[in-house]
């Protein structure tokens, strides 16, 4: 996220699509950080009738709340034709979502840049629990931009738990060696070739506590890897943890 895009979003984004070809509808349930619909934004969209679903609750409740509340009135009246008032109520949708999609297309805004920094304040208020909160502000800016987009990506592509954790590992520690154990499922033995510090400690933990199932045992070793009888290089006197 660069500097000036840091403060709040105006507009809806999307990517380039031909808007003749598509329609946009508000979808009232939907997740609190995505937009748009998951595979929309993965670029596999296949949509049923070419319908986008936005939902324009998270930057544009001030313009569609009183808009909705109205239709609904509306629908509970009787005397109105059902099919053509949802007609012309998806028309306005479509057009007024259009329009905002263009305008943030314009400006340059970014989908990630959007759902990172409503993730990024909900860590800071504490909606990700107090423990993640107290490891993420010993990182550094980088490094929370870094567990940021992970969250985003983890939302995004719905990919395991397990799985996130793994890439931040590798994000954060770039020579570290995961291993599973083969006969229990639930524990796992993390490598790292770096110092045991606060701030290293604070990845680990931001990354334990995000992304691994309650109940897994996570073992790390720092510096040092532990021995392995047969393997010479991890066998040095003084470079070798107690396993």
């Amino acid at each position: 996220m660069s500097k000036r895009r840091r403060e709040g979003y105006e507009y809806i984004w999307c990517p380039k699509v031909d808007i003749s070809n598509v329609i946009f509808l508000i979808k009232e349930n939907a997740s609190p950080y995505l937009e748009i619909n998951s595979d929309f934004i993965n670029e596999d969209f296949q949509g049923e009738n070419n319908i986008i679903e936005v939902n324009p609750y998270i930057r544009f409740n001030h313009i569609f709340s009183d808009f909705l509340y109205t239709f609904k009135n509306i629908e509970e009246k009787k005397g109105y034709s059902d099919l053509i008032n949802k007609k012309f109520k998806n028309n306005l949708e479509h057009n007024a979502l259009a329009y905002l999609r263009e305008l943030d297309f314009v400006t340059g805004t970014t989908v990630a840049d959007i759902y990172c920094e409503y993730i990024l304040k909900d860590i800071e208020k504490g909606k990700f629990g107090r423990n993640i909160l107290k490891y993420f502000r010993r990182m550094s800016e980088e490094d929370r931009k870094i567990a940021v987009l992970l969250i985003y990506n983890n939302i995004s592509t719905k990919i395991e738990n397990r799985k996130s954790f793994e890439l931040g590992i590798k994000y954060f520690f770039t020579d570290s060696i995961i291993y599973m154990d083969k006969f229990e499922d639930k524990k796992i033995i993390v490598y790292i070739n770096y110092k045991k510090d606060k701030i290293n400690t604070a990845k680990i933990r931001v990354l334990e506590s995000l992304f691994l199932p309650f109940g897994t045992t996570l073992k790390c070793y720092w510096e040092h890897h532990f021995g392995v009888i047969g393997v010479n290089d991890t066998m040095k006197i003084g470079e070798v943890s107690v396993f």
